[in-house]
């Protein structure tokens, strides 16, 4: 495994785990974080995907509150 590889999987690993796409563009010492969004938007795309399955989970429960609230 090269040293290009391992950056890689760095930078996957981190993202999936939830660290914040500025940490790991530092990390890697990219001068922006849409040269590391470029990189690793396989990983950003799924990140994004999940950000909106929870946020669609707050809205309902929000949604469901305010319905029990009402009543």
């Amino acid at each position: 495994m090269g040293l290009h590889d391992l950056r890689h999987t760095f930078a996957s690993i981190a993202l999936d785990a939830g660290v914040e796409l500025k940490t790991v563009s530092n990390a890697l010492g990219h001068s922006t974080i849409s040269t590391t969004a470029d990189i690793y938007a396989h990983v950003t795309d799924w990140l994004m995907r999940d950000a909106a399955d929870r946020i669609d989970g707050a809205v309902v429960e929000v949604l469901r509150r305010a319905k029990r609230h009402l009543s």
